[in-house]
C-alpha cells in the first residue's frame, strides 16, 4: 500500500495512551508492594510512552511518522512490563496485539508492517525472560507461532475493514457535499428565474420601443442597439439554460426512484443528440437493472455528447453497458485527441470546459460525478493526447440484475 495520506483524528488514540500509561502506573505500584520492582527501567519505559503521546498530541496528523513511533514505543513499554512480570509465560502477552490492532485502524503500509513486526520481535524477545521453572518448553514456541500468525491475521483483517469504513465515509462526504450543491443550485434556480424572466421582458420591450424610433435609424444608432439588446436575451437564455439543467439534475439527485428496466433502453436517453444515430455503436449486455433510469439516462447522454464532440465525423463512439459485482457499468469510449494531465485533472470540475465560448457549460461531467456519488458509485476517465477518451460510470445495482 502507498503513502498513507488521510487525515485522523487523534483524539481517541491519545486518550488511549494516557488511559494504557495509567494503568502500568498501577501494575507497578501493585508489584511494589511484594516484590523488587525495576524502578529505572520501567520509569525510563513509560516516561518514553508519555513523552511521545504529549509530543503526538501536539502535533497531531502532521507528524504521520510520530503516530508509529508512539506505537512501537507503547510496544517497548508493555514489553518491558511482561520481562518484569514472567516473561513469554506471562498470560498478559496478548496485550501486544491490542497495539497491532490500533496499528491496523490508524496506519497503513510499511508504518503498519514495522508494528506488527515490532511486536513478534517484543513476544519472542520475552523468552528470554521466561523462568525455567515454570516454563512450558515447546508449549511456548508454539504460543509464539499462534501470536505471530494472530498479529498478520489482524493486521490484513482489521486494517482492510478500517480501510473500506474510510472509503465509504469519504463517498458519504462527498455526496454529502454534492447534495448541499444541488440543493444550493435548486434554490438558485428558483430564486433567479424571476429577475431573469424580468429581464427578458424589459428587453423586448426596449426592442419594440427602439423599432418606432425612427429618429435614432436615421443616426445609424438602431441596429448597433438592437444587437446589444439581442446579446443581452442571449446570455439571459444562457443562464436560464444553467439553472435548469441545475434544478432538474438537482430534482432528479433528490428524489427518483430506482425501478427496473432493461439495460438496453437506456439507448433511448441519447435519442434527442443531433446526430448520434449512425455514429454511436451499442454493446449492452441481455440484463435488467433497478436503477433510477432518468438520472443515469440523463448521465449516459451527457457523456455520449461529449464523445460525439470530441470525436471526428467519421469516428464512432462506442457505448458498453454491463453488470459486473453487482455493479452497474456504462463505459463511453470516443476516438478524438484525448485530455492533457492538466485537462485531466480538472475535468469534472463544474464550469470547467475546452469546448469554444457558447458551446459549452461544463456541467455534464460535473453533474455525472454528483450522480455517482449520490448513488454510492464512482466516475473513472482514462485519457492521453492522441488516444481518446474512455469514461466509466459505475454504479451499485438496487437489485440483482435479472438475467
Amino acid at each position: 500500500m502507498g503513502e498513507d495520506t488521510r487525515p485522523l483524528d487523534l483524539r481517541w488514540l491519545i486518550s488511549l495512551r494516557w488511559i494504557v500509561a495509567a494503568c502500568e502506573v498501577a501494575v507497578m505500584a501493585w508489584w511494589a508492594l511484594d516484590r523488587a520492582v525495576p524502578w529505572p527501567w520501567l520509569g525510563a519505559a513509560i516516561g518514553a510512552q508519555l513523552v511521545s503521546n504529549a509530543a503526538l498530541a501536539r502535533e497531531g496528523s502532521r507528524w504521520r511518522d510520530g503516530i508509529a513511533f508512539g506505537l512501537a514505543v507503547d510496544v517497548a513499554t508493555i514489553a518491558t512490563i511482561l520481562a518484569c512480570g514472567g516473561g513469554a509465560a506471562s498470560p498478559f502477552c496478548v496485550v501486544l496485539l491490542i497495539q497491532v490492532t490500533v496499528a491496523a485502524v490508524a496506519l497503513r503500509g510499511a508504518r503498519l508492517a514495522s508494528i506488527v513486526a515490532l511486536a513478534v520481535a517484543a513476544y519472542a524477545s520475552l523468552f528470554a525472560f521466561t523462568d525455567p521453572l515454570h516454563g512450558l518448553g515447546g508449549h511456548l514456541e508454539e504460543m509464539w507461532i499462534a501470536f505471530t500468525l494472530t498479529a498478520i491475521a489482524i493486521a490484513l483483517s482489521v486494517g482492510r475493514l478500517a480501510s473500506e469504513l474510510e472509503r465509504a465515509r469519504a463517498r458519504a462526504d462527498a455526496s454529502s457535499r454534492v447534495m448541499g450543491m444541488t440543493t444550493l443550485a435548486a434554490g438558485a434556480a428558483h430564486e433567479l428565474a424571476t429577475p431573469l424572466a424580468t429581464i427578458k421582458t424589459v428587453v423586448g420591450e426596449m426592442e419594440r420601443a427602439l423599432a418606432e424610433r425612427g429618429d435614432l435609424a436615421e443616426r445609424g444608432d438602431l441596429e448597433e442597439l438592437k444587437e446589444d439588446l439581442a446579446l443581452v436575451r442571449s446570455e439571459v437564455g444562457r443562464s436560464r439554460a444553467i439553472l435548469d439543467q441545475l434544478s432538474v439534475a438537482a430534482g432528479e439527485l433528490r428524489g427518483e426512484a430506482p425501478t427496473s428496466v432493461p439495460l438496453a433502453s437506456l439507448a433511448s436517453s441519447i435519442e434527442g443528440i443531433a446526430g448520434a444515430g449512425a455514429r454511436v455503436r451499442f454493446v449492452w449486455s441481455d440484463a435488467s437493472v433497478r436503477i433510477p433510469a432518468g438520472a443515469i439516462g440523463q448521465a449516459l447522454s451527457a457523456l455520449v455528447k461529449n464523445a460525439l464532440e470530441a470525436s471526428p465525423e467519421d469516428q464512432q463512439v462506442e457505448v458498453r453497458g454491463e453488470i459486473e459485482r453487482q455493479r452497474l457499468r456504462l463505459v463511453v469510449r470516443d476516438r478524438g485527441a484525448g485530455m492533457t494531465k492538466e485537462t485531466l485533472a480538472r475535468a469534472g470540475q463544474p464550469f470547467f470546459t475546452t469546448k469554444d465560448p457558447g458551446r459549452g457549460m461544463g456541467l455534464g461531467l460535473f453533474l455525472v460525478h454528483a450522480l455517482a456519488a449520490h448513488l454510492g458509485g464512482e466516475v473513472t476517465i482514462d485519457s492521453s493526447e492522441g488516444r481518446g477518451t474512455t469514461v466509466i460510470l459505475a454504479v451499485p445495482l438496487s437489485m440483482d440484475a435479472e438475467r
